[in-house]
């Protein structure tokens, strides 16, 4: 192509340098490119064609940094909302652990010499059979009277006369809630159940593999047996149905 056939207006690109800047890769191989011979016009459109090029070219890295932005910002809300949730999850657990604990304190009420245990649905008489409640002092006075499984039956119906009510020896499974594991023997909340003795109580619970032979709770230990016979004498506990 001769100068006189170059368009006033559409200069020769030096595909090396302009004002010493290197032009993109895209200008450049456009430029290595045999020269065809074009007219005015449509050399015109290719220089036109190059320049949107180039403009797309340097348009693309500040989407790309906006690509690159929005997945961090997914990532970070991500993260966030995995906190969330244990957060959430965490404060369902603590919801629960102080409702149990809350539920377990509140099992007993007391109502002078009886306590109501709500979990149970029973009430208890709180002194230890042959012991007196003393509402001066609100304790129990008085000695324990051990007794076997027979005699037991005299001092029922001797309560049933003095107290009202039916009353009976606890289960194994409801003695057994009166178990305090954080306190030192006697291992019963002596709040509710004052100077109880630190030995196995009765239960009327037989031992499905020998009749005569019924469970006890220690209050020392606080473990379950099933090793005492009916005639053998302790002491006793006495509850009736709410």
């Amino acid at each position: 192509m001769t100068q006189k056939n170059v368009p006033p207006k559409t200069m020769k690109i030096d595909c090396v340098s302009i004002n010493g800047a290197t032009p993109p890769p895209i200008i450049i191989v456009a430029m290595i490119a045999p020269i065809a011979p074009m007219k005015p016009i449509n050399e015109a459109k290719s220089i036109l064609f190059l320049q949107k090029s180039y403009g797309s070219y340097t348009k693309s890295i500040p989407s790309q940094r906006k690509v690159l932005y929005l997945l961090a910002r997914i990532v970070q809300s991500s993260a966030e909302m995995e906190l969330i949730k244990m957060l959430k999850l965490l404060l369902a657990l603590t919801s629960i652990l102080l409702l149990t604990t809350s539920y377990g304190m509140a099992q007993f009420f007391e109502e002078g010499n009886f306590v109501r245990d709500v979990r149970n649905n029973v009430i208890w008489y709180r002194c230890t059979v042959g012991k007196v409640w003393d509402y001066d002092t609100n304790t129990c006075t008085g000695e324990t009277v051990r007794l076997n499984q027979e005699e037991l039956l005299i001092a029922i119906r001797q309560a049933e006369q003095q107290l009202g009510g039916n009353w009976r020896l606890p289960t194994r499974n409801e003695l057994e809630t009166l178990i305090c594991d954080a306190c030192d023997p006697p291992k019963i909340r002596e709040k509710y159940f004052p100077n109880i003795e630190r030995e196995a109580y009765w239960t009327g619970t037989k031992n499905r593999f020998h009749s005569k032979m019924f469970w006890s709770v220690n209050f020392m230990t606080g473990n379950s047996y099933s090793r005492f016979f009916e005639y053998q004498q302790l002491p006793a506990l006495l509850v009736q149905d709410r």
